[in-house]
């Protein structure tokens, strides 16, 4: 409002209008210009978090599957060990002794070497 007093007493009024209207519309075209970015930024942001929600969520679901193997594993881990324990075991190589029809030994015999001559070189 200034300028334009000014410019009445310099009879430049067409000019300072001229002047006015640009400042006007700079100040909508920026302003309008940020709130368009503002809006830009948000929606980026926005998608990001529903691209970085979902990923943790798969994250999570594939965890739980491994985790569940894991424990079936470690199951079927236990039941080999005892499974060896009992094949391991006095009472199942007595039973096998006995399915493949062997006798104990009776008087073992054992061989002595004279070690002289071993000794003699």
């Amino acid at each position: 409002m200034l300028a334009y007093s000014v410019a009445k007493k310099n009879k430049n009024i067409e000019r300072c209008e001229k002047v006015q209207k640009k400042s006007e519309f700079g100040f909508v075209l920026s302003f309008s210009l940020v709130i368009n970015l503002l809006v830009i930024i948000v929606v980026i942001l926005g998608v990001m978090y529903v691209l970085q929600t979902n990923k943790l969520a798969t994250m999570g679901y594939e965890m739980k599957e491994k985790e569940n193997i894991i424990n079936a594993l470690y199951k079927d881990n236990e039941a080999l060990k005892i499974h060896a324990a009992e094949l391991k075991s006095m009472h199942q190589l007595e039973i096998e002794k006995e399915a493949m029809n062997l006798k104990k030994p009776g008087e073992v015999d054992y061989l002595e070497v004279d070690d002289s001559v071993a000794m003699g070189r």
